[in-house]
């Protein structure tokens, strides 16, 4: 398995490629700058889109008190709460790229 980053900065995607040919990355709307690279990528295989978690607000007594981040769909763990929904979001991809590689 290897990884590469198309794109600079911030607005990078990093993509994981398997050993079987296979590639995995986090397509994120903010990276519509990409989205011409990211489009030539998927033209050479079949795509297949898999959510991998819910970041969802938490509520107590039906008051919302932050947002958690549910890794399950990928056999992970809940994480937050945290305070604000980005947080959450980066919560997200930093456990994807620390446990999946993606």
């Amino acid at each position: 398995m290897s990884r590469r980053k198309l794109g600079d900065g911030e607005k990078g995607v990093a993509l994981t490629f398997g050993d079987d040919g296979s590639v995995s990355f986090v397509y994120e709307d903010a990276e519509r700058v990409l989205e011409m690279d990211v489009r030539k990528l998927l033209e050479m295989g079949v795509l297949k889109t898999e959510r991998v978690s819910h970041v969802e607000p938490m509520s107590v007594e039906g008051v919302q008190v932050g947002w958690l981040a549910d890794m399950g769909p990928v056999n992970g763990p809940r994480l937050g709460p945290f305070n604000l929904r980005s947080e959450a979001l980066a919560a997200e991809r930093e456990w994807l790229r620390a446990n999946k590689g993606v």
